[in-house]
Order: structure tokens, then C-alpha cells, then sequence
């Protein structure tokens, strides 16, 4: 209700006359005595709160007076007993509700009121309370007023299985809880459907594929009692039940093709679809279904198919504009799975506490963010490549590259161990090595595997830098003003506003498998943040892909990328660097892919660092075929990005690269500690301390033990073997934690950058508690949405697949189970059906077993003119279901008839026809701008592998009302266009259908037209036709074929639509008649229903 609690007690209201004080209590009001309007349903004996009450007062009083804290009003809350039996804010003597007493109650006294200053819902609410809701409220309070926590919210319990007169007509327990309410009503179920009916019916349900005409003859033929049990059977184990079935799921999931907004690239997800198809054809049970979903990269030792299967938290919409704020997006995509995890699992609507608490639901703020909190720490950036997949991403490969990865990886392992064993047994050959004479020259070896050196001092005003590269020179030129300063040996570069310097790319291109170093000094700036120091790396819109040395805060830190941040290593110095003091840093890297292969030496010590990530598994280095690409030079003092890089007085002085790894010892000399090293030397053998003897040691491996050197050639040779493997292969998106967590906040009003309260991952504790046990991860969340506990999951699942096979579900709002949406229609049947899947190992096809083989199900679809009047929307369930079908089953019935389908699981989409120019015309982004139709078997497989472009969904699929995937569906609408008709009868796909089904009538219905006829209409609608459809189909056959005699190029005109070859055996004439009286069937009202 929208009140102003504090107007009950104003000062005007207050100041009245006496006798107006009486009426008050009486007058102004609308009868005591409430009538109900004509033909409304009459009031119940007894009003319970959800079944009657809650749904009134969400709707026009929780808007003020509910959940929401920042949008209460007068400090009135009518979603809990205690804010409602509580005195009033204003008034102490007043309550809003006084159990046994509606008349001294405020809310009842104020919803009869006819004063528009003092009724409630304010007549600016636009909100209103009928006569049948007002007496209901009325007999509520009278009857004590108990309120009940929301059916929703109390996990289900196993009903006892109802009595019913007519125990000979239920099948199973679900037709004895429709029974009991068909028997109250005073009705009874309709007849049983005509066999070929049931058979189109349930093979459409559980395959959405109709039955072919062999298997409707062998069914007709099968008089056994269990014929129609072993035809159920029959579907769950065809492969296409896992093809209907992730079709659902895909809606669920929001799966798409592309990314989506403006650009809308191309992505390879199909795999997860795949993945998603096989589950359901093996009937995975669907907590295992689920927790892989939500975490399977959780869960220990994941397999590469759990990983997979975490592709659906990834399937979201995704932008790969370069100028976009990450943080933004990123938050967004959190946001997004926050929503369809809600949806999906819970039928709740989450997103609509991301602002403020939720209006109608016991969901707070703070709690829609602890539950964010959970998705929060995926390793990603909200910044996708133009190119590639967004990470976290997994490699896609078949079993053979899988065993060969296998391979290669055991044999670097092999020759890592070898490698460490080689070193051990050297120990005793270094000392000795330590004993020869000369030993101080030995550690002269600055210059050895020099690839790049800069010679500052040469420089003079804003000339270009010479680099000296091996043997030839390498010109580098200069953004901004160069500014020279006093450095460490002469010259020293100052970067301040945006200068650099910048080296052509073919400068320094080292790949993950090879060791380099790199060498410098730096002068820090007082200011903190990110300072690039030398950096080879791309831009953001093609992943960073690269390596670079940066300061965060001081601190060193050097990072290898491939895709930033899920594909990439990098570590961090522990101490930060001082300001204003020269520090020299020597970065050093062993080729291994990992961050422990990476080295940092400040003024020749080297330091303590974390690991940030530790993921690298391609290549780092643009292609070559790629010129420009996001470019790839080598920057000193700057990056390619599109932020602002604020700093000034970065100095860098003494630059050397090298195109191996260095020792310690080098470090030592490079920055300027030679005597140092010369005291070591000086020392005897057993005077070394362990740490002054490994710097020596590890120098003496890299210079001085060549008979290892076979050992790291080895080593290199697999690691440039797997690179190779790995580098060819296409990613799939997956999710995947951060190494260091996130910290978590409270997003003020929804908005990225406003940061709140800091949370950690958390539920809705309306929902149920987290278990202690519990981590407080993805994982821990999938297993608490899939607890026996847990009141929803169980609920929502059912609901939502009875809604699959009868239409409407249980609950008619599937993706609302709060205080906004639906009472079940048969609350007990929801329950025992809930409690039935979670005690059956969560078995689908159990529950979609137990569904078809119902009573209920197998009833007529016909709707008597008493149902009609009675139950128009067939909530009794006194009938069979009736709608028509998903745009998806109607494309795959006229291929099947046809005999144009081709029957493959899986693999990439694929491209049908579609109208020319479309993508073309309606395409904004720099991606996907054409469309290539394909040839040949894609042209003709299921619908479910069709290509989903977000921003240009396939034209055939929307207009029969399929979701556009931009956000999760679990209910799709139905609408009857004119738009529709055309479609079904100009489309390619329906005219080369309905042609491949006439040569079909011509080669296997028969010799007479009649036989023809018939076998077109069984192939199509999965009946005969009656004595008046064939008429009215032979009639239409000869007109056809007149028409085409007459004008036979008419006939070879329309024989050209389609790309599948006309049968040139078949007369044109007599294929292009028959071709108007097969697409004349498709579009039969039947043939696109299920009855």
C-alpha cells in the first residue's frame, strides 16, 4: 500500500468536530456488510493466508509496506506479523492489523474508506482492491488473522496420496491429486486420445521429433498392454531426447552463438551445448547436473568435462568494445549469473534486489550481493577480445589430441625430474669447478646471449634512440618530447605526460617456451598505481597478449599473457621499490610457462614475490600473418591502452635484454656488485654459507655443466611441441576462481564504482542457512541450492518440466516462486512430485516417465463446451495439453517428414537458410556482418544447431516466439502472427521440404493419389486424413496440377527453391502439384500443435 502513516494523526484530522469524530468510525466507508460483485468465486469457510492473502497484499500493499526498508512507509510493514500486529509509528494506540477485530484494524478501516485523502491504495497508486479481496482481508482478521511463511519457503514434505472415487481411471499417484480437485469441481476427465494422437504427443515431448509412419504402424500394431509404456521407453532412450531436452536448458542458460551487444562476435560454446546434450542422454542426475553447471571447477581433481560444463555461467552477453570501462562489465556479468542462477535453480527474482531490497521478497540488499559475492572471484576482466575467447577458457580437443597433450606433458615432466637429478649429482663436480684457477673471469659473462643494449649517452635532444641489436642496429622512435636526464651512467630517459619510446615490433619477440632476460634501471615516481616500465605487449581488445616489467605501488612486477588475466603468469615482488632512489632490476625467465619460472633481482638480490596467476598454455606473440593486429612494438615507459596512465618522473637508464635466463651472480654484476661476488670468490669452498654457495652453483649450471645442456634441449624441444599442439586448438569459456579473492562490496543503487559495505559470499537466509560445513565458494553454493533442505530447487525443477510436457505448469509465473508470483495450482501434486525427484537421485527421466505415463496426460485434448466455460485455461487438467509447438519443432517436423533431416549429434552451429540481406541491413558491429549460408547436410540438421546471432536471432526461430537468448527463459510466449503463415509457406527450408516430401508420396505412398495423399498427411500430422480433408486435398492437388501443365517452367520455377537435387526420374509436373498440397499440409493448424 502507499500510505503516509503520519497524515492518520494530523493536526486537521485531529481538530473535528465531535459528531464527526463519530461518523468517522461509521460513516465515509463502505458497507460493513461486503457483497460480492456477480460471478465472483464465493469465500472460502476458511481464508489461509498464502492461499488468499499474501498474493493480495504483495501486490498493492508491499510496494510501501514490505520488505524493501528504503521504500517503507510510516514504518509500516505488512509482510510479517510482527510489523503488522505492532503499534503504530504514529500512534501507539493503533494497530494495522488487530487479530479477531478488522473493524479497529487500520489497514481494514482504510481499504473500505471512500475518502480519497484516507483509503488505501492512494488513488495515485493506480492500485485498487476488489470487492472479493476486501471481504477476504475482512474474514482473515476475524479468523485470527495468522499469517504463514510463504508456501514457497518450507521445504517440501511427501503429501499423502489423495482418495478418489474413480480409482479405476488413475494410472499412477499424480492422477489420483488431479482427480481429487476434477471430482470437486464436479466433472470428469475427458477421454482417453486416439493412440495416433498420444504418439505424436509424447514422442514430440520427450524427442520433438514426431513419430515416423513405421513407428506409428508398429505402435497401431502393438495391442500388448505395455505397447504404449514401451514406446515411452523407446524416446527416453533415443539420442534425440538429449536434444529436446537441452533445447529447454538452452533457453535457460541464455546460450548463444555470439556475444552480443554492439559487436557481437562470434564465440565457441558449442562444445558446452554438446556437453549440456550428452548429460541429458545419459541421464545424469541433476544435482550432479547442476553442481557441475555452478562449479565443477571446483570440485576436486576436475575433469575436463567439469570444467566444460561451467560454460554456463559464461554464456552471457559480452562486450568487445574497445573503449568500454572493465570493471563496468564485469560487474554486469556478475550480475547476470546472479539472475540466471536464480531463475534457473530457485525461480526467484534475485536481480530485483540489486539496488535496494527487494519490494515483495525477503531478500535484502546485502544479501543479493553475498550471494553475488560467490561469482565475484572469476578470473576475468569484463573486457573481451576482439579475437578468441573471453577467459577463463579451456582448450577444446578430441580424444586423440587429448592422449597426445597426455603424452608431451609426461615426457616434460620425465625431463623436469631429470633435469633436478642432473643438478644434484653436479654438487660435487661445482666444487671442484670452485678449486680452478681463473674463477673470476669465469664470471664474466655479461655479454654472452646479449640480444639488445641501449646507449643513452648518444642521444642528444629529440633524436632518435639507437639500439644496438647483436650485430646490426635498431632505430626507435619517440612519442612526446624526450627529456634527458642525469642517470645512473651518463644518460637516463624521464618519462613525464605521455612520452615513450617506441621499437618495432619484430624488436624483442620471445615466446613463452624461450628463456630471456631483461635488465635496467629505474627511478621511481612518488605516485603509486601502475607504471610500465618496458612493455611487449597488445591491446586490451585482442587479450594484452605479450610480456612486460611494470611497477604496482613500487612493487616489481613482471607478467606473460596470452589473454589477460585467465591465460597469462605473473608475480609481484613483495618489497616495493623506495621513491626517488635509483634501484636496478634484473627480471629473468626459464621458458616453463609457469610463474616459478620467473625471476626477480633488485640491485641483485633476489626477492620474495606472489604468485598472481599462473595459468599460461598459448602463445604470447602475435602472429605474424597478423602485421598490425593490435600491435605488439616494444614501448619503454608506456603501453597501448585506452586508460590514462597517470604519472610523471620515471626514469630508466642502462637497458639491456638477453636471450637466455641469468644467474644471480650476473644480477649481482649487472647492478653494479661486482665486489661483492669477487668476495665470494675469495672465500674457500667451506667457508660458503647455502646461500652464498646456490648463487654460485646456479651460475655454474647456466655457464659451466654443458653436459647437461642435452637435458634442457630435450625439455625445450617438448615444451615447443606442446606449445605447437596447444596453439591450434579453439577455446571454450568456462569459469574459473582467481588465485588471490576479490574483495566483494555492496554496490550502492546497482552502480560499478559505488562501493558499499564489504560482503562475503552468502544466501538469502529466508531461503535456507548455509550449512557451516560448507565452502564458501561456487561449490558450496551448488551444493546448498541442491540440498534436500533447500525449498525451492526441487519445486522449481518440477514445475518447470511439467510445463515442458503439459503446457502450463504447476506454478504459472516458473521463473517467480516469491511473493509476486502464482500459488501452484495443485500445491500437494507439486510437492509429492518435488519430493519424488530428489528421492529418485534427482532421475529426469524418471520424472518425465512418471509425467507421460499419467492418466492425466494421456486424456483427449478436445475442450467441451462446459470445460470451455468452466476451465478455459485448463487448470482442472481435465484435458489433455494443447498449444502449438516451439518454433524449433515445427522447422524439425518438416524436415523429418521430408526425409531431409540429417540425424548428427553435436558439432559446431550451423548456417540454414535465411533472408538474403539480413545481417547485412541490420548488423552495427565490426562482426559477423555477412552471412554465409552453408550447403549441403547443415542445411538440414535439427534446429537446436542453428547459428544464434544475439543482435540478429534467426528469423525463423523468433517468429515462432523463441527466446532471444539475451537473458534466461523458462517460458517461452505463444502468439498466433500472420507473419507466421508466411513463413511456413515461402520459407526455403518449408518450399524444399515440402517438395522432398511430395517426390516421397511419388516414390513410397502408393500408386493411387489417394495413397499418396494419405501417406503425406501421416508423414506430416501423424493421422490419417478424414473422408472431407481428403477431398478438400485432392481437389486442391488437381487444381495445382492444371496450373502446372499449363505452364510447365512455372513447375521447374518452383522445383529450384532449395539446394537439395530435384528427383529427375519424377515428372515436374506431377512433383510441383503435389508440392502445393504438401505445403498445404505444414501449414495445417494441426500439423504445427501438439493435441
Amino acid at each position: 500500500m502507499v500510505s503516509e502513516y503520519p497524515r492518520f494523526f494530523s493536526v486537521s484530522r485531529c481538530i473535528v468536530l465531535a459528531g464527526i469524530v463519530i461518523i468517522f468510525a461509521f460513516g465515509g466507508c463502505r458497507s460493513d456488510s461486503i457483497r460480492l460483485a456477480e460471478g465472483e468465486e464465493p469465500l472460502p469457510d476458511i481464508v489461509d493466508f498464502n492461499q488468499h492473502i499474501r498474493g493480495v497484499l504483495s501486490d498493492t500493499c508491499f510496494a510501501c509496506h514490505g520488505p524493501d526498508a528504503m521504500a517503507r512507509e510510516a514504518g509500516l510493514r505488512l509482510d510479517t506479523p510482527e510489523g503488522a500486529f505492532a503499534p503504530l509509528e504514529s500512534d501507539s494506540r493503533k494497530y494495522a492489523i488487530i487479530p479477531g477485530n478488522p473493524n479497529a484494524s487500520e489497514v481494514f478501516r482504510r481499504i473500505i474508506s471512500d475518502d480519497p485523502d484516507y483509503v488505501m491504495p492512494t488513488p495515485t497508486s493506480n492500485l485498487s482492491l476488489t470487492n472479493r479481496q476486501i471481504a477476504l482481508i475482512k474474514r482473515w482478521i476475524e479468523q485470527g488473522a495468522e499469517y504463514k511463511p510463504h508456501w514457497a519457503f518450507i521445504p517440501p514434505q511427501r503429501p499423502e496420496v489423495p482418495k478418489v472415487k474413480n480409482r479405476d481411471w488413475a494410472e499412477n499417484e499424480i492422477d489420483k491429486f488431479i482427480l481429487e480437485k476434477i471430482e470437486k469441481a464436479g466433472v470428469q476427465p475427458s477421454s482417453r486420445a486416439a493412440r495416433e494422437t498420444l504418439l505424436r504427443r509424447v514422442s514430440f515431448d520427450l524427442t520433438g521429433l514426431p513419430p515416423t509412419i513405421q513407428e506409428l504402424d508398429r505402435f497401431l500394431a502393438d495391442e500388448s498392454a505395455d505397447a504404449y509404456e514401451n514406446a515411452v521407453d523407446r524416446l527416453l532412450a533415443s539420442h534425440s531426447y538429449g536434444e529436446r531436452l537441452a533445447n529447454e536448458w538452452l533457453d535457460v542458460a541464455r546460450y548463444a552463438d555470439t556475444h552480443g551487444y554492439q559487436d557481437d562476435g562470434a564465440n565457441d560454446m558449442w562444445p558446452w551445448r554438446e556437453w549440456v546434450i550428452h548429460a541429458f542422454n545419459r541421464n545424469m542426475p541433476f544435482d550432479e547436473f547442476a553442481v557441475w553447471q555452478i562449479a565443477g571447477d571446483l570440485l576436486p581433481n576436475p575433469t575436463h568435462e567439469q570444467r566444460l560444463a561451467t560454460g554456463f555461467g559464461r554464456v552471457h552477453q559480452q562486450s568487445q568494445e574497445g573503449g568500454i570501462i572493465g570493471e563496468e562489465y564485469r560487474v554486469e556479468y556478475v550480475a547476470d549469473r546472479v539472475m540466471t542462477t536464480g531463475t534457473a535453480f530457485l525461480g526467484m527474482t534475485m536481480q530485483c534486489a540489486r539496488c535496494h531490497d527487494h519490494k515483495y521478497d525477503p531478500v535484502s540488499e546485502k544479501e543479493y550481493y553475498e550471494f553475488a559475492a560467490f561469482f565475484d572471484n572469476i578470473n576475468d576482466i569484463g573486457q573481451i577480445p576482439n579475437k578468441g575467447a573471453a577467459g577463463p577458457t579451456i582448450l577444446l580437443h578430441d580424444d586423440e589430441t587429448e592422449k597426445l597433450i597426455g603424452y608431451l606433458k609426461n615426457r616434460i615432466s620425465a625431463a623436469e625430474r631429470d633435469l633436478e637429478n642432473q643438478k644434484a649429482y653436479k654438487r660435487n663436480d661445482f666444487r671442484d669447478w670452485l678449486q680452478q684457477p681463473g674463477l673470476r673471469e669465469k664470471f664474466n659473462t655479461q655479454t654472452k646471449g646479449l640480444y639488445a643494449s641501449m646507449d643513452l649517452n648518444t642521444i642528444r635532444g629529440d633524436s632518435a634512440i639507437i639500439v644496438q641489436v647483436k650485430d646490426s642496429v635498431l632505430t626507435g622512435s619517440i612519442s612526446g618530447s624526450l627529456k634527458l636526464v642525469e642517470g645512473v651512467n651518463g644518460n637516463a630517459i624521464e618519462f613525464s605526460h605521455g612520452n615513450a619510446v617506441n621499437l618495432p615490433r619484430r624488436f624483442a619477440q620471445f615466446e613463452r617456451n624461450d628463456s630471456f632476460s631483461l635488465s635496467f634501471w629505474v627511478y621511481p615516481p612518488e605516485s603509486i598505481g601502475e607504471v610500465p616500465m618496458l612493455v611487449k605487449k597488445g591491446m586490451i581488445f585482442i587479450g594484452h597478449p605479450g610480456y612486460d616489467v611494470f611497477l604496482f605501488d613500487h612493487r616489481v612486477s613482471m607478467r606473460l599473457v596470452h589473454g589477460w588475466p585467465f591465460n597469462a603468469i605473473q608475480v609481484l615482488t613483495e618489497e616495493p621499490l623506495t621513491p626517488g632512489e635509483w634501484s636496478h632490476i634484473t627480471v629473468t625467465y626459464n621458458g616453463s610457462s609457469r610463474a616459478d619460472g620467473i625471476e626477480i633481482f633488485i640491485n641483485g638480490e633476489i626477492q620474495t614475490v606472489h604468485v598472481e596467476h599462473d595459468t599460461l598454455f598459448k602463445n604470447i606473440m602475435i602472429p605474424s600473418d597478423e602485421p598490425r593486429y593490435g600491435y605488439q612494438d616494444f614501448l619503454l615507459g608506456h603501453r597501448q591502452s585506452f586508460e590514462q596512465l597517470r604519472y610523471d618522473g620515471m626514469r630508466l637508464d642502462e637497458i639491456r635484454i638477453f636471450e637466455r635466463r641469468l644467474s644471480e651472480a650476473e644480477a649481482l654484476i649487472l647492478s653494479g656488485k661486482r665486489a661483492e661476488l669477487d668476495q665470494l670468490l675469495a672465500l674457500n669452498s667451506n667457508e660458503l654459507t647455502r646461500g652464498q654457495e646456490n648463487i654460485l652453483f646456479s651460475h655454474y649450471l647456466l655457464h659451466a655443466a654443458p653436459d647437461i645442456d642435452a637435458v634442457k634441449e630435450d625439455l625445450r624441444n617438448y615444451r615447443v611441441e606442446l606449445s605447437s599442439v596447444k596453439d591450434t586448438l579453439p577455446e571454450v569459456m568456462v569459469m574459473e576462481e582467481r588465485l588471490n579473492r576479490r574483495t566483494s562490496y555492496i554496490r550502492e543503487r546497482g552502480m560499478y564504482d559505488q562501493l558499499g559495505e564489504v560482503v562475503y559470499p552468502g544466501v538469502p537466509s529466508s531461503i535456507m542457512e548455509f550449512p557451516d560445513e560448507f565452502p564458501q565458494n561456487r561449490l558450496g553454493l551448488a551444493r546448498w541450492i541442491m540440498h534436500d533442505d533447500n525449498p525451492l530447487t526441487a519445486r522449481v525443477l518440477v514445475n518447470r518440466y511439467w510445463q515442458m510436457i503439459f503446457g502450463n505448469g504447476l506454478v504459472d509465473t516458473p521463473d517467480d516462486f516469491g511473493n509476486q508470483g502464482s500459488i501452484p495450482s495443485h500445491p500437494e501434486l507439486l510437492d509429492w512430485l518435488a519430493v519424488e525427484f530428489r528421492e529418485s537421485g534427482w532421475d529426469l527421466k524418471h520424472l518425465l516417465k512418471t509425467m507421460v505415463m499419467s492418466a492425466t496426460y494421456r486424456q483427449s485434448s478436445v475442450m467441451t463446451p462446459q470445460m470451455r466455460e468452466l476451465d478455459p485455461n485448463n487448470r482442472l487438467l481435465a484435458r489433455g495439453p494443447r498449444y502449438r509447438l516451439p518454433a524449433e519443432m515445427i522447422r524439425d517436423n518438416a524436415l523429418l517428414a521430408s526425409g531431409l533431416l540429417v540425424d548428427k549429434i553435436g558439432g559446431p552451429s550451423v548456417f540454414p537458410y535465411q533472408p538474403e540481406g539480413l545481417w547485412e541491413e541490420t548488423t552495427s558491429g565490426r562482426h559477423l556482418t555477412t552471412y554465409y549460408q552453408d550447403s549441403g547436410d547443415n542445411l538440414y540438421r535439427r534446429s537446436i544447431y542453428t547459428f544464434w546471432k544475439r543482435t540478429v536471432p534467426p528469423p525463423g526461430m523468433t517468429t515462432f516466439d523463441a527466446a532471444m537468448r539475451t537473458h534466461p527463459t523458462v517460458q517461452r510466449e505463444h502468439t498466433s502472427t500472420p507473419l507466421q503463415a508466411l513463413h511456413t509457406l515461402n520459407d526455403p527450408i518449408y518450399i524444399e521440404s515440402s517438395r522432398l516430401l511430395a517426390e516421397r508420396m511419388l516414390r513410397e505412398g502408393g500408386e493411387s493419389l489417394d495413397e499418396q495423399i494419405i501417406f503425406a498427411f501421416r508423414a506430416a500430422v501423424s493421422r490419417k486424413p478424414n473422408r472431407q480433408e481428403l477431398d478438400i486435398l485432392r481437389e486442391l492437388f488437381e487444381e495445382e496440377y492444371q496450373t502446372y501443365k499449363d505452364d510447365p517452367g512455372l513447375a521447374e520455377q518452383l522445383l529450384k527453391v532449395g539446394e537439395f537435387p530435384a528427383d529427375k526420374q519424377l515428372s515436374p509436373v506431377d512433383v510441383a502439384a503435389r508440392t502445393i498440397l504438401t505445403n498445404a499440409i505444414f501449414n495445417l493448424d494441426e500439423t504445427i500443435t501438439k493435441l
